[in-house]
């Protein structure tokens, strides 16, 4: 019996033990891939992300509320539906200017709240026929 619990005690510290390293090491790991991932990118796609990071920091909280929610409402989106939107996207950014600024207004004068243009784009499902956004 006393073998028994003195198995027990020493196998209860060692989980401990590596239950604590764990802790201690799984961040440190994750840390120094970001900062291998930092490392190689270009002083241009630095400046980026610091300017991105910047613009976030002076972002009041009802848009970062706001932008945290279209996030993962995007991350809850199936891996087709986001391909289709990202498809969408690139051919508007392939319109002629002008083309692309009466879509801007024609979208701005429905003045839909976030919810409601989500809704909509859901059912507009991949744009018009064509392939165009309607």
């Amino acid at each position: 019996m006393k073998h028994k619990c003195k198995t027990l005690r020493k196998v209860t510290r060692l989980l401990k033990i590596y239950s604590l390293f764990f802790l201690l090491a799984v961040p440190s790991v994750s840390w120094a891939q970001s900062r291998e991932q930092w490392q190689r990118f270009t002083p241009e796609e630095k400046a980026q992300v610091e300017r991105n990071y910047q613009r976030w920091q002076s972002l009041p909280p009802n848009e970062k509320d706001r932008l945290r929610k279209e996030y993962q409402y995007w991350q809850n989106l199936p891996p087709d539906r986001r391909q289709q939107l990202r498809q969408n996207y690139q051919q508007f950014r392939k319109l002629p200017p002008q083309e692309a600024e009466q879509w801007r207004e024609k979208y701005r004068q429905r003045g839909f709240s976030p919810e409601d243009k989500r809704a909509l784009r859901d059912r507009m499902r991949g744009g018009g026929k064509d392939g165009r956004f309607r």
